[in-house]
């Protein structure tokens, strides 16, 4: 059996208690109520007086392996370098247009005759415009993973500090009833 409010293994004493060498808390023998599922019909007053389960479930939620330096922030760093391969994608796209212009008109001239317009518009609009837009518009799926990975990370530390914050609030409670 864990205890509830650091998830330690408590240790059952000859009077019949359990006791946690970790945290140094006291319970009875029977330490955590069944969970009762409060159904949304109930008053804000009749949600008070039901009894909350006190079991550690930020020891059962999920595997956190340890955080090695490399994947630190790695929500963060997922956005910078979406942002890094964007501007760099953007940047040889017109560079490659350039280089392609260039291409073409040699082309022609060695061909003896001179570039179309329509020639040096399609290559504009492909290197100009149409392959810097999708590479700025694809950005978007990286940049957002990288705000989902950052926002669910903050999201499961508040979890945790809510259940370790309710579960001393149930051991307040069974303390108090403890003593009348």
């Amino acid at each position: 059996m864990n205890c509830p409010k650091c998830g330690a293994t408590l240790i059952e004493t000859e009077e019949g208690r359990y006791y946690c060498e970790y945290c140094g808390a006291n319970y009875k023998k029977k330490v955590s109520p069944a969970v009762n599922e409060i159904p949304v019909s109930h008053s804000q007053k009749e949600r008070a007086t039901m009894p909350v389960s006190t079991k550690n479930y930020s020891q059962q939620t999920s595997y956190n392996p340890p955080e090695r330096k490399m994947y630190r922030n790695i929500g963060e760093k997922i956005k910078t370098l979406t942002a890094v391969v964007t501007v760099i994608g953007i940047i040889l796209s017109i560079i490659l247009g350039i280089v392609e212009l260039s291409t073409a008109a040699d082309l022609y001239k060695k061909l003896g005759e001179r570039m179309s317009f329509s020639d040096g518009f399609v290559i504009f609009l492909i290197y100009f415009i149409a392959i810097p837009f999708g590479i700025w518009i694809s950005s978007f799926f990286a940049y957002g993973f990288g705000e989902l990975v950052e926002r669910t990370k903050r999201n499961n530390e508040n979890s945790e500090l809510i259940v370790k914050m309710l579960a001393e609030i149930c051991e307040k409670e069974s303390l108090k009833e403890e003593k009348k």
